[in-house]
């Protein structure tokens, strides 16, 4: 609602100032998958974890296009980060994707290619899948529970 002067506006003209802001950088990469998930029928998964207090978040995607879908209901769930950093996949370097960084006042930032050591998500994704094997191999599970089983992880 905005009224005929700057004081009388409820809400901001300005998207930056209208989300919830999570005051860290942010690592995503893209796991893919030998098998659909049993839940939706995905085949990769889209990993995002903060880089001071390590929260993580898994999401079930079928295609990379979903990308800024999903960087959206992240945004959603636990603020806009100060930095999003990749490996460069073509979905995080699309114009979309692009336009919302902007929109929202998100640097981004993208590693070298072949050089996975400068994406922190790598790192903490190999802790998380030597876990999510652990528990798959415990439980006996059929492959296709994977992406349950990541996020038991991904939300502890």
């Amino acid at each position: 609602m905005a009224g005929n002067k700057i004081l009388q506006t409820i809400k901001s003209p300005w998207p930056a100032n209208n989300v919830q802001h999570r005051n860290e950088p942010v690592a995503t990469d893209t796991i893919k998958a030998q098998v659909p998930a049993v839940n939706d029928g995905s085949t990769m998964a889209q990993l995002f974890i903060g880089q001071k207090l390590l929260v993580a978040d898994a999401y079930g995607v079928k295609t990379d296009a979903e990308f800024v879908n999903i960087l959206e209901d992240n945004i959603q769930l636990r603020g806009a980060m100060d930095k999003l950093i990749s490996d460069g996949a073509e979905a995080e370097l699309s114009d979309r994707a692009k336009d919302l960084l902007r929109a929202l006042c998100i640097n981004d930032w993208h590693s070298e290619a072949h050089h996975l050591h400068q994406n922190s998500a790598e790192h903490h994704w190999r802790h998380i899948k030597k876990n999510v094997e652990w528990l798959m191999n415990l439980c006996n599970c059929p492959l296709e529970v994977w992406l349950v089983a990541l996020n038991t992880f991904a939300a502890s």
